[in-house]
């Protein structure tokens, strides 16, 4: 390949909230027990992003800034490239973060005591959002098929909206924590009843240029029918271009008058936009990265097949669901029989590090998510560590 994606460092000294789980005494590069939870990728800078922001720095002012017409030029163009939808410049809004958009919307767009809708299990951050801001969280859980994929539960999802007048609903897109990709049709039917329902959607889609290339994403627009519908898109180059720390997204909203809603409360809130460094990251990442970002998806694409392969291997009663998009597998224990807390235990005390299924909603209960965003042979020694640690608890649940 072209780029690195074999280079991996130990991130604890430089503050990285994912590497801080592991113990002082702990050598995660000899004992190949690397943490596996947060959604960020150890894999080496995009070598264009590294350059690029270093001659920034060396030839210019730090100073407070806004997204520039080439900026927001650049999002549109890559947007309509990869992904077939036209969009206008007027309508981003930079936030720092996904997340702090989704709180600012709900503030926006709700009032205390509203109720919201989110298909269950999700990410943990949906949940807070709308809790701790004193809304209501309605769950409309996900199935699972034959496909062994999640799927839309429809019917329930249309009983919900005609009864509990539902204000505002999240869509995660692709799906974080199972990774899934919704249809045009699925998305197509969101946005009928919501439209039906007088309910705003809001699609977070910071996963979507990680779909792989044997799966179609759709973005949430396409559905519309047209832009007068009330709906928000949360974007961002952080997953596909491993720059999070950037804390730069880009906000869709194409009406003006929910727009202005948004800009005004992240106003009222003291949320700015997003940084001079993450906002000349983004514009080099859509302009200049996308040889990278078609490399890392053969190494995650050949990471999922490892993981599913592995754990089939290890033990059948561990079910991996399929993955469509990015790095991220969700990984089923039920078939063990034991209860919730053994399971905990057993993956606490053997420990690589994975994020608890129940942080995502009850429906988590018996998962658990793992993060196979890193170089491939380093993920292959961490999972035969794993397997040697956990197989006398294998053998005493049997």
């Amino acid at each position: 390949m072209q780029y690195d994606f074999t280079s991996i460092n130990d991130r604890r000294a430089i503050g990285s909230r994912k590497w801080s789980i592991v113990p002082d005494e702990v050598d995660p590069l000899n004992d190949k027990m690397y943490p596996l939870t947060i959604a960020d990728m150890d894999f080496a800078p995009v070598p264009e992003i590294k350059t690029a922001l270093q001659s920034f720095v060396g030839h210019n002012i730090l100073g407070y800034t806004a997204p520039t017409p080439s900026y927001l030029q650049a999002v549109c163009d890559f947007f309509e490239k990869q992904h077939q939808v036209t969009l206008d410049p007027e309508w981003i809004v930079t936030t720092p973060g996904v997340v702090a958009a989704l709180a600012a919307a709900v503030r926006a767009f709700t009032r205390e005591g509203d109720k919201i809708l989110i298909f269950t299990p999700v990410y943990p951050p949906f949940y807070r959002v709308i809790r701790e801001q004193g809304r209501e969280v309605v769950k409309c859980p996900l199935v699972i098929a034959q496909d062994g994929m999640y799927h839309m539960d429809f019917a329930n999802l249309e009983s919900l909206l005609s009864r509990e007048n539902i204000k505002l609903l999240f869509v995660c897109n692709p799906h974080n924590p199972a990774g899934r990709v919704w249809t045009a049709t699925d998305l197509s039917r969101l946005a009928k009843l919501a439209q039906e329902n007088n309910c705003m959607v809001i699609s977070d889609e910071i996963h979507a240029d990680l779909t792989y290339p044997d799966i179609a994403h759709t973005m949430y627009f396409k559905a519309l029918t047209d832009f007068t519908e009330a709906a928000m898109v949360c974007t961002s180059a952080a997953k596909a271009f491993n720059i999070p720390g950037l804390q730069t997204s880009n906000i869709f909203i194409p009406r003006s008058d929910l727009r202005e809603k948004f800009q005004n409360e992240l106003a009222a809130s003291g949320i700015q936009p997003a940084n001079i460094l993450g906002l000349y990251a983004t514009e080099v990442a859509y302009t200049q990265a996308l040889p990278w970002r078609e490399e890392v998806l053969q190494v995650i694409k050949t990471n999922y097949n490892l993981v599913r392969d592995f754990f089939a291997n290890l033990d059948n009663r561990f079910e991996v669901m399929p993955v469509q998009a990015s790095f991220l597998a969700w990984v089923n224990c039920a078939k063990f029989g034991v209860k919730r807390e053994q399971l905990e235990a057993v993956f606490r005390a053997v420990c690589f590090f994975v994020a608890d299924g129940a942080d995502f909603g009850s429906e988590g209960d018996y998962y658990f998510r793992l993060n196979f965003g890193l170089p491939t042979a380093e993920l292959q020694a961490c999972l035969d560590n794993f397997a040697e640690k956990i197989s006398p608890y294998l053998h005493s649940i049997e």
